[in-house]
């Protein structure tokens, strides 16, 4: 098809596979039979998962954790979808930046729940971590930059940072879609009527700012959470990201510089975002086995400090006293709160969550919280498990088992 026919052109999937040659052809086969393997090494990571981990207490982590193992497979669909439907660049970059944002979030509720499962951890990580703001993407060469101490609003503050992203990325992808398809978001144009630079300067700023969060929760929890693969993990879901966006500029580049032709009235474009998918593909089953081999690892079941044995980070034991670090009963009530795995035990009672006391006595007196369940600095009880048949408070429970001090119940 000659140049002067392109002008009433419309680009379409079964056109765009004629233009392609045989070696083409056999990639975009070889590509499809990847998305399959993925899917199938999915699938088993999955089950093998359930079937370890479904009695267990980490349940919920189990359901977290699929989503992070799903993130390849949904990747590579969206990539050789676009490799087959050339004019579906734009909505493969919508789609991909999105299921990133959600699953870097979905990082973090793995992580808090690997926190949860293991008894006075998140008063432990408390008491001897502190927050390094040195970290990727934005202040990695910033070694001078004060380290804080770990408060409950200052990990929210983080955890926020990585929450915006889906928040704001989702909503932008969306209006992107509704533009191109009015014709109004031309990418690579920097006028004041065209909305792609003001849309994906809002992108990356998000997107920065979303790394960088997530960056400073990791480096806190890597040491203490080492048991559990953690750093892997966060290295899969990592590359996945990365090798997008470096890869993505990349070619945005090699197209820039015309080393990719146009073929029968396709874009130089539509052939490098073909070749850049199939990079794509390839190195997106090459992480799909690496997280097969991060995830057959074990999630560990005990909760105890024993678990820790041969790691660098040590949890105190549950039952000594907490370190004087200097924080009020105020400062406590407002951090991490552990809960009374042993008085579980002991009563035989399913574990239930307790709203954070509200009462600050003097440092060191019991607490009591707003649904009156009894506490002291150490523990939590409620007041069902440390009732009589009469509903009346036995002597024992007057009295925490752990430190001594008298309990509101």
């Amino acid at each position: 098809m000659g140049k002067d026919n392109c002008t009433d052109f419309k680009a379409e999937s079964q056109d765009f596979l004629k233009a392609l040659t045989a070696a083409e052809i056999a990639l975009l086969v070889v590509c499809g039979g990847l998305v399959l393997l993925d899917l199938i090494v999915f699938i088993d990571n999955v089950v093998f998962l359930w079937r370890k981990h479904a009695l267990n207490r980490i349940k919920t982590a189990v359901v977290t954790a699929t989503w992070l193992v799903g993130l390849c497979p949904i990747l590579a669909l969206i990539c050789w979808v676009s490799m087959v439907i050339p004019n579906a660049f734009l909505l493969r970059d919508v789609l991909v930046t999105g299921c990133i944002s959600v699953v870097m979030y979905k990082f973090v509720e793995l992580a808090t729940l690997f926190i949860d499962h293991y008894d006075g951890l998140r008063e432990r990580i408390k008491q001897t971590q502190r927050l390094n703001f040195a970290v990727p993407p934005l202040a990695c060469c910033c070694k001078c930059l004060p380290t804080a101490k770990v408060k409950r609003h200052r990990v929210m503050i983080l955890r926020g940072l990585v929450l915006q992203f889906p928040l704001i990325c989702l909503p932008i992808s969306v209006l992107t879609v509704y533009l191109w398809v009015d014709g109004k978001y031309r990418t690579g144009e920097y006028i004041a009527s065209n909305p792609w630079p003001y849309l994906t300067a809002v992108k990356i700023v998000s997107t920065l700012a979303a790394m960088y969060g997530l960056g400073i929760l990791f480096a806190m929890v890597k040491e203490p959470l080492k048991i559990t693969y953690i750093s892997q993990k966060y290295m899969g879901l990592k590359l996945c990201a990365l090798t997008f966006n470096i890869q993505h500029l990349v070619f945005r580049i090699l197209v820039s510089n015309d080393v990719f032709e146009t073929r029968n009235c396709f874009s130089r474009r539509a052939m490098g975002d073909f070749y850049e998918n199939t990079a794509f593909n390839f190195e997106l089953f090459a992480i799909s086995l690496f997280n097969l081999w991060v995830y057959r690892k074990p999630f560990t079941q005990s909760g105890s400090s024993a678990d820790f044995e041969g790691s660098t980070f040590d949890p105190a034991p549950y039952n000594e006293a907490p370190v004087d670090n200097g924080d009020t009963v105020a400062e406590y009530n407002a951090g991490f709160v552990e809960d009374d795995t042993a008085a579980r035990a002991d009563t035989d009672i399913s574990h239930r969550s307790l709203p954070p006391a509200v009462n600050d006595d003097a440092a060191g007196s019991p607490i009591k919280d707003r649904n009156g369940y009894g506490a002291c600095n150490k523990i939590r009880m409620s007041k069902t498990a440390h009732s009589g048949s009469e509903g009346a408070t036995s002597e024992a429970c007057k009295v925490c088992p752990q430190c001594g001090h008298d309990l509101f119940l």
